[in-house]
């Protein structure tokens, strides 16, 4: 990151009837870009989702995405698909308008 960068920390909450998610964001904010960096995800219910996830566009839909390693070492990568997943990917965008 060069000297012209700005870091901004937001979080997000949702509660849901099973409890509630927050999800805390880091943007890191150019002249001309932003782009989340980290993407942190806290919930108080067993809502399936991962504790760190990226954000990424894939054929014009925004998708929140696990990276992983399985038994054998390989790496995994996947969308995450679930209600909670949506409605934070939703918050995101709202976020970045």
């Amino acid at each position: 990151m060069q000297g012209k960068n700005k870091i901004i920390h937001k979080k997000i909450k949702l509660n849901y009837d099973e409890g509630g998610i927050e999800v805390q964001l880091n943007f890191v904010i150019n002249e001309d870009h932003t782009e989340i960096v980290i993407i942190n995800i806290h919930s108080s219910f067993e809502s399936g989702l991962p504790n760190s996830a990226t954000f990424e566009k894939t054929n014009g839909i925004y998708n929140l995405v696990a990276t992983y390693f399985d038994l054998k070492g390989r790496k995994i990568v996947e969308r995450v698909n679930s209600k909670y997943a949506v409605d934070i990917v939703n918050e995101i965008l709202k976020i970045q308008k």
